[in-house]
Protein backbone atom coordinates (compact mmCIF):
# COMPACT_ATOMS: atom_id res chain seq x y z
CA UNK A 1 0.00 0.00 0.00
CA UNK A 2 3.01 2.25 -0.43
CA UNK A 3 1.84 3.89 -3.64
CA UNK A 4 -1.50 4.97 -2.19
CA UNK A 5 -2.44 8.37 -0.82
CA UNK A 6 -3.48 8.53 2.83
CA UNK A 7 -7.09 8.91 1.73
CA UNK A 8 -6.82 5.86 -0.55
CA UNK A 9 -5.32 3.83 2.32
CA UNK A 10 -8.25 4.81 4.49
CA UNK A 11 -10.61 3.90 1.64
CA UNK A 12 -9.06 0.43 1.37
CA UNK A 13 -9.44 -0.11 5.13
CA UNK A 14 -13.06 1.08 5.05
CA UNK A 15 -13.84 -0.97 1.95
CA UNK A 16 -12.76 -4.15 3.74
CA UNK A 17 -15.38 -3.52 6.45
CA UNK A 18 -18.41 -4.19 4.23
CA UNK A 19 -17.13 -4.28 0.61
CA UNK A 20 -19.33 -1.26 -0.13
CA UNK A 21 -17.33 1.13 -2.31
CA UNK A 22 -19.74 4.06 -1.96
CA UNK A 23 -19.93 3.78 1.83
CA UNK A 24 -16.16 3.30 2.11
CA UNK A 25 -15.52 6.42 0.02
CA UNK A 26 -17.79 8.50 2.24
CA UNK A 27 -16.25 7.12 5.44
CA UNK A 28 -12.77 7.80 4.04
CA UNK A 29 -13.66 11.45 3.58
CA UNK A 30 -14.45 11.69 -0.13
CA UNK A 31 -17.23 14.22 -0.74
CA UNK A 32 -18.68 12.16 -3.59
CA UNK A 33 -19.34 8.58 -2.53
CA UNK A 34 -19.61 7.53 -6.18
CA UNK A 35 -15.83 7.90 -6.46
CA UNK A 36 -15.64 4.56 -4.62
CA UNK A 37 -16.67 2.64 -7.74
CA UNK A 38 -13.87 4.35 -9.64
CA UNK A 39 -11.31 3.76 -6.89
CA UNK A 40 -11.80 -0.01 -6.81
CA UNK A 41 -10.91 -0.19 -10.51
CA UNK A 42 -7.62 1.72 -10.13
CA UNK A 43 -4.73 -0.73 -10.37
CA UNK A 44 -2.96 0.41 -7.21
CA UNK A 45 -6.13 0.50 -5.10
CA UNK A 46 -7.34 -2.85 -6.47
CA UNK A 47 -3.93 -4.41 -5.71
CA UNK A 48 -4.06 -3.03 -2.16
CA UNK A 49 -7.58 -4.41 -1.65
CA UNK A 50 -6.58 -7.82 -3.03
CA UNK A 51 -3.50 -7.90 -0.82
CA UNK A 52 -5.46 -6.91 2.28
CA UNK A 53 -8.14 -9.55 1.53
CA UNK A 54 -5.48 -12.23 1.12
CA UNK A 55 -3.84 -11.24 4.43
CA UNK A 56 -7.22 -11.27 6.16
CA UNK A 57 -8.08 -14.70 4.71
CA UNK A 58 -4.75 -16.05 5.95
CA UNK A 59 -5.19 -14.46 9.38
CA UNK A 60 -8.76 -15.66 9.85
CA UNK A 61 -8.31 -18.92 7.95
CA UNK A 62 -11.45 -18.13 5.97
CA UNK A 63 -11.37 -19.06 2.32
CA UNK A 64 -13.92 -19.26 -0.48
CA UNK A 65 -13.67 -23.05 -0.27
CA UNK A 66 -14.51 -22.97 3.42
CA UNK A 67 -17.53 -20.73 2.81
CA UNK A 68 -18.81 -22.93 -0.04
CA UNK A 69 -18.29 -26.04 2.12
CA UNK A 70 -20.34 -24.47 4.92
CA UNK A 71 -23.10 -23.49 2.49
CA UNK A 72 -23.14 -27.07 1.19
CA UNK A 73 -23.50 -28.37 4.76
CA UNK A 74 -26.60 -26.21 5.19
CA UNK A 75 -28.00 -26.81 1.72
CA UNK A 76 -27.82 -30.58 1.81
CA UNK A 77 -28.90 -31.31 5.37
CA UNK A 78 -31.39 -34.13 5.80
CA UNK A 79 -33.75 -34.10 8.78
CA UNK A 80 -33.27 -37.86 9.15
CA UNK A 81 -29.79 -37.08 10.42
CA UNK A 82 -31.31 -35.34 13.45
CA UNK A 83 -34.71 -36.82 14.10
CA UNK A 84 -36.35 -40.22 14.01
CA UNK A 85 -40.09 -40.36 13.62
CA UNK A 86 -42.71 -42.98 13.17
CA UNK A 87 -45.86 -44.44 14.72
CA UNK A 88 -44.17 -44.50 18.13
CA UNK A 89 -43.51 -40.75 18.03
CA UNK A 90 -40.62 -38.39 17.40
CA UNK A 91 -37.14 -38.77 18.87
CA UNK A 92 -34.32 -36.23 18.61
CA UNK A 93 -31.00 -37.98 18.06
CA UNK A 94 -28.16 -37.53 20.51
CA UNK A 95 -25.57 -34.95 19.42
CA UNK A 96 -22.83 -37.56 19.71
CA UNK A 97 -24.49 -39.48 16.85
CA UNK A 98 -24.09 -36.58 14.42
CA UNK A 99 -21.25 -36.21 11.96
CA UNK A 100 -19.49 -32.83 11.71
CA UNK A 101 -21.33 -31.86 8.51
CA UNK A 102 -24.68 -32.35 10.25
CA UNK A 103 -23.65 -30.61 13.48
CA UNK A 104 -22.57 -27.56 11.48
CA UNK A 105 -26.13 -27.12 10.17
CA UNK A 106 -27.66 -26.83 13.67
CA UNK A 107 -28.23 -23.23 14.69
CA UNK A 108 -30.17 -23.72 17.90
CA UNK A 109 -31.07 -26.38 20.42
CA UNK A 110 -32.85 -25.31 23.56
CA UNK A 111 -35.09 -26.74 26.21
CA UNK A 112 -37.63 -25.00 28.39
CA UNK A 113 -40.16 -26.05 30.99
CA UNK A 114 -43.53 -24.39 31.38
CA UNK A 115 -47.18 -24.98 32.15
CA UNK A 116 -47.45 -27.38 29.24
CA UNK A 117 -44.40 -29.38 30.26
CA UNK A 118 -41.08 -29.68 28.49
CA UNK A 119 -40.53 -27.91 25.16
CA UNK A 120 -37.61 -28.64 22.86
CA UNK A 121 -36.63 -26.14 20.20
CA UNK A 122 -34.45 -27.35 17.33
CA UNK A 123 -33.44 -25.19 14.37
CA UNK A 124 -31.33 -25.77 11.29
CA UNK A 125 -29.75 -23.13 9.06
CA UNK A 126 -31.77 -21.79 6.16
CA UNK A 127 -31.56 -24.47 3.52
CA UNK A 128 -33.26 -22.41 0.80
CA UNK A 129 -30.84 -19.49 1.20
CA UNK A 130 -27.85 -21.81 1.12
CA UNK A 131 -29.16 -23.56 -2.01
CA UNK A 132 -29.66 -20.21 -3.76
CA UNK A 133 -26.16 -19.04 -2.85
CA UNK A 134 -24.63 -22.29 -4.07
CA UNK A 135 -26.66 -22.18 -7.28
CA UNK A 136 -25.43 -18.64 -7.85
CA UNK A 137 -21.85 -19.65 -7.09
CA UNK A 138 -21.85 -22.44 -9.66
CA UNK A 139 -23.53 -20.26 -12.29
CA UNK A 140 -27.04 -21.70 -12.30
CA UNK A 141 -28.58 -18.26 -11.80
CA UNK A 142 -26.94 -16.57 -14.79
CA UNK A 143 -27.30 -16.47 -18.54
CA UNK A 144 -29.40 -18.73 -20.72
CA UNK A 145 -29.47 -21.49 -18.07
CA UNK A 146 -30.91 -19.08 -15.48
CA UNK A 147 -32.49 -21.32 -12.90
CA UNK A 148 -33.40 -18.50 -10.50
CA UNK A 149 -37.10 -18.66 -11.35
CA UNK A 150 -37.01 -22.44 -11.20
CA UNK A 151 -35.36 -22.41 -7.76
CA UNK A 152 -37.89 -19.83 -6.52
CA UNK A 153 -40.74 -21.90 -7.93
CA UNK A 154 -39.41 -25.08 -6.34
CA UNK A 155 -38.97 -23.42 -2.95
CA UNK A 156 -42.45 -21.87 -3.14
CA UNK A 157 -43.85 -25.30 -4.01
CA UNK A 158 -42.01 -26.86 -1.09
CA UNK A 159 -43.51 -24.24 1.21
CA UNK A 160 -46.99 -24.97 -0.17
CA UNK A 161 -46.52 -28.71 0.43
CA UNK A 162 -45.29 -27.95 3.97
CA UNK A 163 -48.36 -25.74 4.58
CA UNK A 164 -50.68 -28.44 3.21
CA UNK A 165 -49.05 -31.09 5.38
CA UNK A 166 -49.38 -28.85 8.41
CA UNK A 167 -53.05 -28.29 7.65
CA UNK A 168 -53.67 -32.02 7.08
CA UNK A 169 -51.98 -32.94 10.35
CA UNK A 170 -54.03 -30.46 12.32
CA UNK A 171 -57.41 -31.86 11.17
Amino acid sequence: MRDLTDKQRLFVAEYLVDLNATGAARRAGYSDGNIGRQLITKDNVKAAIDSAKAKRAERTRVSADKVVRELARLAFTDMRSFVEWGPEGVKLKNSTELIDDDSAAVTEVSESFGENGRTLKFKLGHKDSALKMLAQHIGLLEGPRDMGAMVDSFLAGAQTVKDMQTEDLSQ
